[in-house]
């Protein structure tokens, strides 16, 4: 299901929270959901952290005991991905060039037995890890950025095509525009 990167529906996140810790992972689990697909940066950690913290490793614990299958993908090199995935024991996919499609579909290919709609993406940005899983026909949640500051160049560049996005969103979907300006200013 190719998604046009120019439609607004491409930039509809399914659920908007504050953090992982407060998606609802028993109503994905309850709709089908066995893949929870997560973005790192600014979604688990900040860019200035290097490995998964306790709370991150409880979380993860807690979803696979649930019965989800989970893996990163991110936009990052390789090295970070690596090491903060080996460290959780789940399958990655590095330097996926989020909004397109390429590390979406290494992910499909690490799980063949599941279908898209058994996949939900988490992730901070609405330009990447949206449009992405949506392009892609996977359902998603977009999550308050945990660290402004650490912020790449060009993703503070996403954030100010984000802010025109929203304003659109105004407009045509306000209820989930409202979410997702309520957790960026929380």
């Amino acid at each position: 299901m190719a998604t046009n990167l120019l439609q607004l529906k491409t930039y509809l996140p399914q659920g908007v929270y504050s953090t992982v810790y407060d998606v609802d992972y028993q109503a994905l689990y309850d709709a089908g959901k066995r893949l929870i697909i997560m973005d790192i940066d600014n979604t688990l950690i900040p860019y200035d952290e290097t490995h998964p913290n306790s709370n991150i490793v409880t979380l993860f614990d807690r979803l696979k005991a649930m019965g989800f299958a989970i893996a990163l993908v991110s936009n990052n090199h390789l090295p970070r991905v690596r090491e903060f995935s080996d460290a959780l024991g789940c399958s990655y996919v590095a330097s996926a060039r989020k909004p397109f499609s390429k590390g979406y579909r290494k992910i499909a290919k690490l799980f063949p037995t599941l279908s898209r709609e058994s996949m939900h993406a988490i992730g901070d940005q609405l330009m990447t890890d949206v449009a992405g899983a949506n392009r892609m026909g996977i359902s998603c949640t977009l999550v308050r950025v945990l660290k402004w500051r650490s912020e790449k160049w060009y993703t503070k560049l996403n954030r100010k095509i984000e802010q025109i996005v929203l304003k659109r969103m105004d407009k045509h979907y306000p209820d989930i525009a409202k979410k997702i300006r309520a957790i960026q200013e929380s």
